[in-house]
């Protein structure tokens, strides 16, 4: 499989890490938390709990790279993806989690 980089477009070179059993959760990070988010989030933990899947969000992992190649890196290294969305998100947010 060739992987593309979504920074410059090149094919990527270097290694990424696997996360067997995780679930890569993007959502809105930060504050403030909105309360539905909060009871989602817990839902989901539990939930993937009974699975033995770890969950992985955005700041979960510190690379000091930049935050787009670090998220790109994740994804290809997780079996899943989930996406969080609520009404009260921000345009701008809700965009960069589908992007």
């Amino acid at each position: 499989m060739i992987v593309y980089s979504p920074i410059n477009g090149e094919v990527l070179t270097n290694t990424f890490k696997y996360y067997p059993k995780s679930a890569f959760v993007m959502t809105q990070l930060g504050l403030p938390e909105s309360s539905i988010l909060i009871q989602i989030r817990k839902d989901l933990s539990l939930e993937l709990e009974k699975f033995k899947f770890n969950e992985i969000d955005a700041s979960s992992v510190v690379t000091g790279y930049d935050f787009l190649d670090k998220i790109w890196k994740i994804i290809l290294g997780v079996p899943l993806g989930i996406a969080i969305l609520t009404k009260g998100m921000p345009e701008k947010t809700i965009a960069n989690i589908f992007y």
